[in-house]
């Protein structure tokens, strides 16, 4: 787990760490028949992310926080993407119109950057 959450802060960014970490306590639990010691490693890692987002370290967790509690506020860089995924949700749905009945009409226009 020290080994995922160096990847944490070393990378700036907690989608690796976050794989890398639940894989590794996936694949030791079913190896090892328990649950106790994955559920440590988990509670370890998500600690470890709490205590980077309290500090500030890496800044891209706290924007990235920014964006799932005020997905609309495209002032965020980077959060008009989970805006137009919740547009995509609201006009499809889960599973979609189905091939070839989308409609990019629905989405709001993209910004260059």
């Amino acid at each position: 787990m020290a080994l995922s959450v160096a990847f944490f802060f070393l990378q700036k960014d907690m989608g690796p760490a976050l794989i890398f970490a639940c894989l590794f306590l996936a694949l030791y639990g079913i190896a090892r028949g328990s649950v106790f010691v994955p559920a440590i490693g988990l509670s370890l890692v998500v600690a470890a992310f709490v205590s980077g987002y309290v500090v500030g370290v890496p800044h891209t967790v706290g924007e990235r926080v920014s964006m799932w509690l005020s997905p609309w506020n495209n002032m965020i860089h980077g959060g008009d993407q989970l805006a137009e995924s919740l547009w995509a949700f609201a006009t499809g749905g889960a599973t979609g119109t189905g091939i070839g009945l989308g409609d990019r009409k629905w989405f709001p226009p993209s910004t260059p950057t």
